[in-house]
C-alpha cells in the first residue's frame, strides 16, 4: 500500500493541493479560487474539501494520505504552532489536532483560523 503526502499552497487568490507519492512523484494537483474575504470556518472547510477532492480525482484512498502540509505567508512560531498575522487573509493561524474536517484521521492536523 502506497503512502501519499498532500501539499497545499494557500494564497490570497488561489489554493492548490498536490499529491506526492512515496517516490516523490507528483500524482496530481488541483487549484481552486480562495474566494476571499470569507469566514475562517468556511476557508478551513474548503481546505479539507480540496484535500479530499484532489485525492478522489486521482483515485487515491484518503486513508493512504499520511501527511498534509500547508504553505502560506506569515511567520511561524514552531514552539506554539502559531502562524503570525497574515495580511492576505486578515487571520491569525493556529495549528491544532482535531478531526472536524478530516473525519476518521486523528493524525491530520486541523488548521484553525481566528479573525483578529
Amino acid at each position: 500500500m502506497s503512502k501519499y503526502t498532500i501539499g497545499i499552497d494557500l494564497g490570497g487568490t488561489t489554493m492548490t493541493a498536490g499529491i506526492v507519492n512515496e517516490n516523490y512523484e507528483i500524482v496530481g494537483k488541483l487549484t481552486w479560487a480562495t474566494r476571499l474575504p470569507r469566514p475562517a470556518e468556511d476557508l478551513e472547510k474548503a481546505l479539507a474539501d480540496l484535500c479530499r477532492t484532489v485525492a478522489q480525482d486521482n483515485k487515491v484512498d484518503f486513508a493512504d494520505i499520511k501527511y498534509v502540509g500547508i504553505g502560506t505567508p506569515g511567520s511561524v512560531n514552531f514552539t506554539t504552532g502559531f502562524v503570525g498575522f497574515n495580511t492576505n487573509f486578515g487571520y491569525y493561524f493556529r495549528h491544532r489536532h482535531r478531526q472536524r474536517h478530516y473525519s476518521g484521521r486523528q493524525d491530520f492536523a486541523r488548521l484553525q483560523l481566528r479573525r483578529r
